[in-house]
This record gives structure tokens, C-alpha cells and sequence, in this order.
């Protein structure tokens, strides 16, 4: 069965539905890079997801960290004042890499892979970053 894409223009998507709760992950625009804020500094560089396997690469070495496990303190108030979970550790970065680099459209459309530029994923964190900092973040 083809795939039909139907695409919204961002200019008629509510700021509030396209960017969701990222959990302890924040873009850092400069170095392009998604980082949580708890527990470690870890860097999720988006200049190497340039295809839909290397961002899948980046969610399989998180979901294997320790740190990003409820086994190394995720559950404890002590290490984790803003109680994030593992769960919410992988699904905030999830959202984040969804509305920094929008997959579906420029990574992996109806399945078929498809690749992002240097170039292009710049210019995708320069307009993630003004939606951020439109909302304090």
C-alpha cells in the first residue's frame, strides 16, 4: 500500500504541539548537540544523524547506559531531585530528536531511508533553538 505524507507547514502547527517534554534534555545550538541535564553531561551529537540508523544508533547507546537506568539511582530523590525515570530519560530523547530533526519527514518517510546534510541539520537546530527559547528553554 503507498504512502501517503500529508505535512502541516510549520507556520500552521502550534508551538505547544509540536514540541513536547524532553525530560532532562536540552539543545545546545551552538555545538549541536542534545545534552540531559541530569545525570551526566552526555552529548547526543546531531551533526552524526544524518540517516535514520545513526540517530536510531544514538537511542540504542542511551537506552544502554547505566545512568540512564532506574537500577543507578532513577529512582532515588537523592540523584534524581526532578524524579525523571529511565522511561523518561528515552522518551524525552525521543521527543527531542523528533522536534530538533523531524524523522519521519527528512529521515525515514514511509519507510524508505533518506539522508539529512550537515547543512540541513544546522539549519534545522537554528529553528528548533528559536521555538526553545520561545518557551524558557
Amino acid at each position: 500500500m503507498p504512502c501517503e505524507l500529508k505535512l502541516t507547514p510549520a507556520s500552521q502547527t502550534s508551538l505547544h504541539l509540536r514540541h513536547g517534554d524532553w525530560a532532562p534534555w536540552r539543545l545546545d545550538p551552538e555545538v549541536r548537540v542534545l545534552y540531559p541535564v541530569w545525570p551526566y553531561r552526555y552529548e547526543v551529537d546531531l551533526d552524526r544523524c544524518t540517516s535514520s540508523a545513526e540517530m536510531l544508533d544514538w537511542i540504542i547507546q542511551i537506552a544502554e547506559k547505566e545512568w540512564a537506568s532506574s537500577e543507578h539511582g532513577g529512582d532515588d530523590p537523592a540523584h534524581n531531585p526532578d524524579g525523571w525515570t529511565d522511561d523518561a530519560i528515552l522518551a524525552g530523547l525521543v521527543r527531542a530528536l523528533d522536534d530538533v530533526l523531524h524523522p519521519q519527514a527528512y529521515l525515514c518517510s514511509c519507510g524508505t531511508s533518506k539522508r539529512l546534510s550537515r547543512r540541513s541539520i544546522a539549519a534545522l537546530v537554528r529553528s528548533a533553538a528559536r521555538i526553545e527559547r520561545r518557551r524558557g528553554r
